[in-house]
């Protein structure tokens, strides 16, 4: 958002993420590093995560090891404040 006009933008990441910003930012070229479409993306609706929202705590724990935890936090927080 913060590109001047007419910017070329190349963002890894999965392709339909790259054709929402194109369309949110018709004043900037957006293209992928690589074209790439993620399964997973796909398993995303209502139903799924109003299920996941009910269970919160419950199931799919993640633990982390002590000797990663705390450079896992520093780039969870940044992701985050982007």
């Amino acid at each position: 958002a913060d590109a001047p006009t007419g910017s070329t933008i190349i963002i890894g990441t999965e392709i339909n993420l790259i054709k929402r910003l194109a369309m949110e930012y018709p004043d900037k070229q957006i293209f992928p590093l690589k074209e790439s479409l993620c399964p997973n993306m796909y398993k995303i609706n209502l139903k799924n995560l109003l299920a996941c929202l009910e269970n919160i705590g419950k199931t799919n724990i993640i633990t982390v090891d002590k000797t990663i935890k705390k450079d896992a936090s520093i780039a969870l927080e940044n992701m985050l404040n982007l």
